[in-house]
C-alpha cells in the first residue's frame, strides 16, 4: 500500500507540474488571443467603413437627383416643356425619398434640425413648381430658383461633410492599423521573452549543469526548474550517471584485481624469505633447546618474532588493498601508506631506486586503499616506461593554490578543481628520470585503453583510474614531461592540518 501511494502521489505530482509545452501552448494562446482582439477590431472597423461607404453612396445620389432637379427646372423655365416638368418632379420625390429612407445616416451628418428644413424645402419646392405649371400664363415665376438654390448649397454642405467624415476615418483607420501592428509586434516580443525567460533559461540552466559531467565529473544533476520535461529529464540523467558510475566501479575493481594479480608473485617471493628465516630459527631451536647458548636462542627467537611481523605486514598490505569496500575518506599519513605501496611492489623494484621525501607529519584526507592504487599505478608507469636502472622520487609539501600552480608546460586534468588562491592544498610529486611522455601523446595519457606497450602487456587502463581516484578526492593532476629528461606526475589534494 506504501508504494502505490507513493506512486499515485508521485503520478499526482507530475500532472499537475509545469512543463515547457504547456508554457509554449499558453504563449501561443495568448498570441492567437491578442491576433483575435485585433482582428476583431478590424472586423469592426470594416464593418463602420462598409457604413460610410453606404452613407456616401446614399448621399451622393441625394445630391445627384438635387441637381438632375435644378436642371429640368432650368430646362422648363426656358422651355416649359412638361417632359421637365416630369422630370424635375421625379427627381425631387427620390431626393425626398433617400432622406426619409436614409434618415439615420443624415442624421449622422447634418442636425435634425437642417434635415427638418430640408425635406420642407422639397416639398415647397414641389408645391411652388405646381403652382406655376397650373397658372405660368400671366403669372409671376414664383421663387422656385432661390428655394432650389438653398436645397443645393444644402445637399453641398451635407456631401462636404460626409466626405470629410470619411476622410478623418480613414486617416483614423491609418493609425489603427499602424498602432495594431505595434501592439502585435510588442505583444509577439514579450511574449517571446517571457518565453525566452521560461524555457530558454531552463535549457541553459540544464546546459550549465551538463559542463562538469563533459569534464569527467559525474555528479547528479540538480533540477532548477519544475518544468516537467526538464525534471523527467534530470531523472533519466542521473539514472544514467548512476549506471556509469557502477560501471567504472566495477572497471576500478578489475583493474584494481590485474593490479593484485601481478602483485601476488611478488608477494609470494617476500613471504618465502621470512618464512625461510623462521624455519631456518625454529629447526636451530629444536636442535639446541636442550644444551644451546640462552643469548644464542634468544637471538633466533627475536629473528623468529622480527620475520613473523614482517609478514603480517605483508599479508596486511595485501590484504588492504584487495578489500572492496565503498569509497570514504579519512585523514591518513603520506610516510606510512607509501612504506605498505614500496613493500607490495618490493619484487619489482629490485632494480629502480625510489626515494621519499615525505615530512614524517604529512597529512591528507583520501581513501587509502584507492590512494594506494594512485601511487602503486604511478610507480609502476615509472618503471615500466623506464626499464632497469630507474630512479623515482615522491616528494610531499603544503603549499598555496596560488604558489602551486602547474608550470606553463604542464598538461593539467580535472583543472576546475584546482583553482589558484590562497587556500593550503597538499602536492605530491612522482618524479623519474625515464625518457619521458611525446608530447603529440601527453594529453591522451588519461584516456582508456590508451597504452603504448605492445598488446598484452597492459590494458591502459593504470593512468585512466588515476585521474579518476583524484577527481573522486575533490584533486588534479598535472604531466610535466620532457623527452629524454624524465616525466613528473604532480598531485593536488585539499590540505589537512597536522594532529599534531
Amino acid at each position: 500500500m506504501v508504494g502505490v501511494t507513493n506512486s499515485n502521489t508521485l503520478f499526482h505530482t507530475e500532472t499537475y507540474m509545469a512543463s515547457l509545452q504547456g508554457k509554449i501552448r499558453l504563449g501561443s494562446y495568448a498570441l492567437a488571443t491578442v491576433v483575435a482582439a485585433l482582428s476583431a477590431v478590424v472586423y469592426l472597423d470594416l464593418r463602420f467603413l462598409e457604413d460610410q461607404v453606404e452613407s456616401g453612396v446614399a448621399v451622393s445620389r441625394f445630391s445627384e437627383h438635387v441637381l438632375e432637379m435644378r436642371r429640368f427646372e432650368k430646362n422648363y423655365l426656358l422651355y416649359h416643356s412638361n417632359d421637365d416638368l416630369s422630370a424635375a418632379f421625379e427627381h425631387n420625390g427620390a431626393a425626398g425619398e433617400i432622406l426619409v429612407t436614409h434618415d439615420e445616416l443624415f442624421a449622422g451628418l447634418a442636425p435634425q434640425e437642417e434635415l427638418v428644413t430640408l425635406d420642407r424645402r422639397l416639398e415647397r419646392y414641389r408645391a411652388l413648381l405646381e403652382i406655376y405649371s397650373d397658372n405660368r400664363d400671366g403669372q409671376p415665376v414664383p421663387p422656385i430658383r432661390e428655394v432650389g438654390r438653398d436645397i443645393s448649397i444644402a445637399a453641398d454642405v451635407i456631401s462636404e461633410r460626409e466626405r470629410a467624415t470619411v476622410l478623418q476615418y480613414l486617416r483614423n483607420s491609418r493609425i489603427a492599423v499602424v498602432i495594431s501592428v505595434l501592439v502585435v509586434g510588442a505583444v509577439g516580443v514579450l511574449i517571446g521573452r517571457l518565453l525566452s525567460q521560461a524555457v530558454v533559461r531552463s535549457l541553459r540552466q540544464l546546459e550549465s549543469n551538463l559542463e562538469p559531467i563533459a569534464r569527467g565529473r559525474f555528479r547528479a544533476l540538480t533540477a532548477h526548474s519544475d518544468d516537467r520535461e526538464i525534471v523527467s529529464f534530470t531523472r533519466a540523467f542521473n539514472r544514467m550517471l548512476g549506471e556509469l558510475e557502477a560501471r567504472r566501479r566495477q572497471l576500478l575493481h578489475s583493474e584494481k584485481l590485474a593490479s593484485l594479480g601481478v602483485l601476488v608473485s611478488g608477494v609470494a617471493h617476500e613471504l618465502n624469505n621470512p618464512l625461510s628465516n623462521i624455519s631456518s630459527s625454529c629447526q636451530l631451536l629444536l636442535e639446541e633447546q636442550k644444551d644451546g647458548d640462552r643469548e644464542l636462542m634468544q637471538e633466533w627467537l627475536e629473528q623468529i618474532d622480527e620475520q613473523t611481523q614482517r609478514a603480517r605486514g605483508i599479508v596486511l598490505a595485501l590484504l588492504d588493498f584487495s578489500r572492496n569496500r565503498p569509497f570514504a575518506t579519512e585523514p591518513v599519513l603520506l610516510s606510512p601508506l607509501l612504506e605498505k605501496v614500496l613493500l607490495l611492489l618490493h619484487k619489482e623494484l629490485k632494480n629502480v631506486v625510489v626515494d621519499t621525501d615525505v615530512p614524517p607529519e604529512f597529512l591528507i584526507r583520501v581513501d587509502s586503499q584507492r590512494m594506494q592504487q594512485v601511487f602503486i599505478n604511478l610507480i609502476k608507469n615509472a618503471t615500466d616506461a623506464g626499464g632497469p636502472g630507474t630512479r623515482v622520487r615522491v616528494r610531499a609539501e603544503y603549499r598555496t593554490g596560488r604558489e602551486a600552480a602547474p608550470a606553463e608546460d604542464a598538461y593539467v586534468f580535472g583543472n576546475d578543481l584546482c583553482p589558484g588562491g590562497d587556500e593550503k592544498v597538499a602536492i605530491i610529486r612522482v618524479e623519474d628520470d625515464g625518457p619521458g611522455i611525446e608530447a603529440a601523446i601527453l594529453p591522451k595519457v588519461f584516456d582508456p585503453f590508451f597504452t603504448t606497450r605492445e598488446t598484452g602487456h597492459g590494458m591502459g587502463l593504470g593512468l585512466y583510474i588515476v585521474e579518476e581516484i583524484i577527481r573522486e578526492h575533490d584533486g588534479c593532476i598535472a604531466i610535466r614531461s620532457r623527452e629524454g629528461v624524465g616525466c613528473t606526475f604532480s598531485i593536488r589534494l585539499p590540505a589537512v592540518e597536522s594532529n599534531r
